[in-house]
């Protein structure tokens, strides 16, 4: 018995027939293809006889299987598929492009079997295969246009991180060049613009995964890098509502310690913005947060110069040294609950689960160790800074 798809001799002799004139019917198929598929009519790429060879590549292939015991070879069609995802026509199309394709030669092949007078349940046993055949080419094509598209993506990101990291180095760059940077990276080449950093809890993994992709949706244009040890970014911000909306999306990344740099308007501004956001992402919590380098004045001060900040230490809470390490955090808790509570004793109380008097009374063991009075603004401020870079320089617990 015959296996099911197996064509008979006269088929055979149908389908030899019809290779035989792959030249005209080649023309055919792309005049068809052309004529169905808008894109198909339009693209550049396909332009000249360049759909005609392609369109003979697959019909042999297409046909060559019915002269023969072989399976179909889907080779060409895997190789189409990273062709046309690099000609950039969305898969959607190249996939309806082969099913009016295929539907255009089993018309030609009903045809010269029907001239012919192939019996119909010849030509339906052909018809399978036909089918089963189209199906091996769509997924072969759709698996090489993947392929393709996947590849070309992870070059993009490559070469728009190496831009950004290019931007974010300083190095001198033409006007012109600059221009190309802003197109590749999908930004304008004026600002305002801020840069991000965010610190990594591990090396070489994203603390803000999706960020660009959910700035986009919110209308916030962004291009980003990982660096070993940091998230960066750059972002522009064309207004007060922009800025917003960046920080209500970097506020829902909650663990990653974040700095913003101040807005700058040229590109090559870039270099000294990331300095200045580093700074600001430094002096964050521990726990994660977001800090604006030009709204926290005293925290990116406490963090901006580390032998300056130990020295300061040093001078204001040298005297601290010599109490036990609970009781000394016990009067820096206590001193940052009173400034964070405007300098409230009752408020601070309230937050220490205290009485007001136990805050009083601590303050005035800080002020006493500390020779500086807290109704002095000079001595105050002192405090605050030295407590400010104990914040941010002492272990999480």
């Amino acid at each position: 018995m015959r296996a099911y798809g197996q064509p008979t001799a006269e088929m055979t002799s149908v389908v030899t027939s019809l290779l035989s004139r792959r030249e005209e019917l080649s023309q055919q198929l792309a005049a068809h293809l052309r004529a169905n598929v808008e894109r198909y009519r339009q693209d550049p790429v396909l332009a000249g006889g360049v759909l005609t060879d392609a369109a003979e590549v697959y019909l042999t292939a297409v046909l060559g299987r019915f002269t023969n015991d072989r399976p179909f070879d889907t080779t060409y069609a895997r190789r189409a598929g990273r062709e046309r995802a690099r000609a950039g026509i969305p898969l959607s199309i190249v996939m309806e492009a082969y099913r009016i394709g295929i539907s255009h030669i089993w018309e030609v092949i009903a045809d010269a079997a029907q001239a012919a007078r192939v019996p119909p349940q010849d030509l339906i046993a052909v018809t399978a295969s036909l089918w089963q055949g189209q199906d091996l080419f769509t997924s072969a094509m759709a698996e090489g246009y993947r392929e393709e598209s996947t590849s070309i993506l992870l070059r993009q990101q490559e070469e728009r991180a190496a831009l950004v990291e290019a931007l974010l180095t300083g190095r001198v760059l033409p006007q012109a060049t600059l221009w190309e940077i802003a197109d590749v990276l999908r930004l304008p080449s004026t600002g305002p613009f801020v840069v991000v950093a965010a610190a990594l809890e591990q090396i070489g993994r994203q603390v803000l995964p999706g960020v660009e992709g959910r700035l986009q949706v919110v209308d916030v244009a962004s291009a980003w890098r990982l660096l070993p040890d940091q998230q960066v970014g750059i972002v522009r911000v064309r207004s007060s509502a922009e800025t917003r909306r960046l920080h209500d999306e970097l506020g829902s990344y909650p663990t990653a310690r974040q700095g913003l740099s101040p807005v700058f308007e040229a590109l090559t501004g870039a270099a000294g913005a990331l300095r200045l956001a580093r700074i600001a992402m430094t002096a964050s919590a521990a726990g994660g947060g977001v800090v604006t380098f030009d709204e926290a004045p005293l925290a990116v001060t406490s963090v901006a110069d580390p032998e300056v900040s130990r020295r300061v230490v040093g001078t204001v809470f040298g005297a601290l040294t010599s109490m036990g390490g609970e009781d000394k955090r016990l009067l820096l808790d206590t001193f940052d609950a009173w400034m964070d509570a405007g300098g409230s004793a009752d408020v601070a109380a309230g937050r220490l689960f205290c009485h007001p008097n136990t805050v009083r009374q601590r303050l005035r063991r800080l002020e006493e160790r500390t020779s500086r009075s807290l109704t002095n603004p000079k001595d105050l401020t002192e405090l605050c800074l030295a407590a400010e870079i104990e914040r941010h320089t002492l272990p999480a617990t």
